[in-house]
């Protein structure tokens, strides 16, 4: 019995025999253990692409040289004190501050607000958002068109017939479907269409330099459940202000959180003198005090700095500021969150070592390759030997006019030709949405020939600042103007290039300098880096063991 128990021991030392615990350990960097759950972990956050394409043994010892790099470059990042430095430490806690602070709210104010179905139920019906319709609508181009075609659907005149006369447009809006008050756009048709009754007809309405008689064809009512996304966000924007004050006038009585308003006010008046002449005496001044501690004006200080914020000419106003809107509510959150043991719950311990670990991974990434540089020479050999890097983005820039047919895109190219003005032709007729108020111009790269075919091929075999057209085109409906109720087709298109880069030559090396600096220095940073990792491995040979029967054990067990 006694050899047995000594043996036990013995084995639990070296990890590796005897009766095992769930957790196998798979490796040991100094005394830091590697175990199958934290390498299931890592496996689990890699995407699809970054996973190892080995099976078995050999892909979790893939893992395995992954994990104890990482720790190797840890451990070397705390013997060189990078972990105490003052600004790892400053967003370390930046970080995690955030984080409880999200935390709380969540937990403590988010969660416990309810919302029952006779609320959701009423302000459905304050927003207009209980029934939906269904509209159609003629556009003419003036006013008095517009109201002879209203007084004639009013008096009983078919639809059709009137739509077959309109020289613009006649259509069912936005496909004909049952539309919420929250999807119709222009406003103004929430306004003056959405609330008429089945059958009721507008009166005219001036959008987008044209006019529309619109009438709505069909009504039905909606579920709450149909629009319960859009009303609980408002709902709980109401409720929240009271929840907080509920919830920090608790706080305050169960931390004793005491403010002194007078050491507060004297902030300003010490910044005015310059923050780094602030004596170290004064930065031990009590600001707030709480059961647990106290926040000195050294905390205020990095506070700040965690915030970025700058103080400028009207230091009084901004520190009143931020008392108020930033100081005060952080540091109740921060302690309130503290005094229940937020940040000792299972989850945020893990998230926060996790945190911790990749920004020591980055700094120490970046304390190896800090001294890496760039001589012009090296960014111009770089440029000369691989020019198609610094070609500019393939594009064509256009000044268009889209419309609905050939007869008006032949009128406008007339007018055009007359010495009419592209430019202002576009703004007014034409449809497309991400030109409109650009005077018709836009960009377009060959590798959309998907959406814009027809455009591209028209503007390669046209010369600088030519007119063409009409050119029939294919537009989807979400290029078309928002609200304008067209839906996709064929449409009609006259433009002239006004910029191609199609098939040019390298940019100047003045210009893609910057650039060619760039590529070469992350080339040399990865293989400094990757240099740096060798001698690393080199130097903790002795400090790491890979215990590869736990390996093939947990290679063999059934994945679950």
């Amino acid at each position: 019995m006694r050899t047995i128990c000594i043996l036990t021991f013995i084995c639990s030392l070296v990890w590796g025999c005897g009766s095992h615990s769930d957790d196998l350990v798979l490796a040991r960097v100094g005394q830091t253990e590697i175990t199958a759950s934290q390498l299931r972990d890592f496996e689990s956050r890699l995407s699809e692409q970054r996973k190892t394409t080995k099976a078995g043994v050999e892909g979790y010892l893939d893992y395995l040289q992954t994990l104890t790099d990482k720790e190797v470059l840890v451990q070397e990042a705390r013997k060189r004190g990078l972990a105490d430095k003052a600004e790892f430490r400053r967003k370390l806690k930046s970080e995690r501050d955030m984080r409880l602070e999200k935390s709380f709210l969540r937990k403590q104010i988010y969660a416990k607000i309810d919302l029952d179905h006779e609320e959701l139920r009423r302000h459905q019906i304050e927003t207009s958002r209980d029934y939906a319709v269904k509209m159609q609508r003629i556009v003419v181009p003036s006013l008095e068109e517009a109201e002879e075609i209203a007084r004639a659907l009013r008096a009983g005149a078919d639809f059709g017939a009137l739509a077959s006369r309109s020289i613009v447009d006649s259509t069912a809006f936005m496909q004909s479907r049952f539309l919420l008050f929250d999807e119709i756009d222009p406003p103004i048709l929430q306004e003056k269409v959405f609330p008429l009754e089945k059958l009721e007809v507008s009166e005219p309405i001036f959008y987008a330099e044209q006019y529309g008689v619109y009438q709505i064809i069909d009504k039905r009512a909606v579920e709450v459940e149909e629009v319960r996304n859009l009303l609980e966000p408002e709902l709980f924007a109401q409720k929240i202000p009271a929840m907080v004050e509920e919830v920090t006038a608790r706080l305050r009585q169960e931390i004793d959180f005491q403010i002194d308003q007078q050491a507060l006010d004297r902030i300003a008046a010490l910044f005015e003198q310059g923050i780094d002449n602030i004596s170290s005496q004064d930065l031990e001044t009590v600001l707030i005090q709480f059961k647990e501690g106290r926040f000195t004006l050294d905390d205020y200080i990095e506070l700040t700095r965690m915030h970025n914020i700058g103080f400028g000419d009207d230091v009084r106003d901004r520190v009143h500021w931020f008392n108020k809107q930033v100081v005060i509510p952080h540091v109740l959150i921060i302690e309130g969150a503290r005094a229940i043991g937020m940040d000792q719950e299972p989850d945020f311990v893990e998230w926060f070592q996790r945190r911790e670990q990749a920004m020591l991974l980055q700094a120490m990434r970046n304390e190896s390759i800090a001294d890496i540089f760039v001589e012009e020479s090296e960014a111009r050999r770089h440029y000369k030997e691989n020019p198609d890097k610094f070609k500019p983005l393939e594009s064509i820039t256009v000044q268009e006019i889209l419309v609905q047919t050939e007869g008006e895109a032949a009128f406008l190219l007339d007018q055009i030709s007359q010495g009419e003005d592209l430019a202002a032709l576009a703004q007014e007729h034409t449809l497309r949405s991400r030109s409109k108020t650009n005077k018709g111009e836009f960009h377009i790269h060959p590798y959309e020939t998907k959406n814009f075919g027809e455009l591209i091929e028209a503007a390669r075999g046209a010369g600088m600042g030519q007119l063409v057209g009409p050119v029939e085109v294919a537009v989807n409906t979400s290029e078309l103007l928002s609200g304008s109720g067209m839906s996709g087709g064929r449409y009609y298109s006259i433009f002239k290039v006004i910029e191609s880069t199609i098939g040019a030559g390298p940019e100047p090396f003045s210009k893609v300098e910057r650039r060619a600096r760039a590529l070469i220095h992350r080339d040399k940073n990865n293989r400094a880096f990757y240099q740096f990792l060798l001698k690393l491995r080199y130097e903790y040979e002795g400090e790491i063991e890979i215990y590869h029967d736990n390996v093939e054990e947990l290679a063999s067990a059934p994945k679950s």
